[in-house]
């Protein structure tokens, strides 16, 4: 999560609560400042919106470059980065985590095995 999606949560809530406060003590002035907190806290959002789309076709792009020139300068790896480069910036945030959360269980097993392997050795 970027700076300006935390800032974007932080400003809701605090404008919820101030929202909530003026109307609860019928003071206009805090209920309106409460409101204008809650819409600054949405204009982080759309940055911080910009910014992840940005990224993402930042990403897209350099993973077509590479795609490319693996397909021409005929080296395999660097074609196949370049396509998994481009399928993550294309995936959904979700899908990003789950490709995550496969990648460090694999990371575990392979650790996992290779200790065993060596204490097995051992004995």
């Amino acid at each position: 999560m970027n700076k300006n999606k935390k800032q974007e949560v932080k400003d809701k809530l605090a404008g919820t609560i101030m929202e909530a406060q003026g109307v609860l003590t019928d003071d206009k002035a805090l209920e309106l400042k409460g409101k204008a907190r809650q819409t600054k806290g949405k204009a982080h959002g759309m940055v911080a919106d910009i910014q992840d789309q940005t990224h993402d076709m930042t990403d897209k792009f350099v993973g077509s470059v590479k795609e490319k020139a693996g397909e021409v300068s005929d080296m395999k790896p660097l074609e196949l980065k370049g396509k998994a480069e481009k399928a993550y910036a294309e995936a959904e945030p979700k899908e990003r985590f789950l490709f995550g959360l496969g990648v460090f269980s694999a990371l575990f097993l392979v650790i996992g095995l290779l200790i065993y392997m060596v204490s097995d050795d051992e004995n």
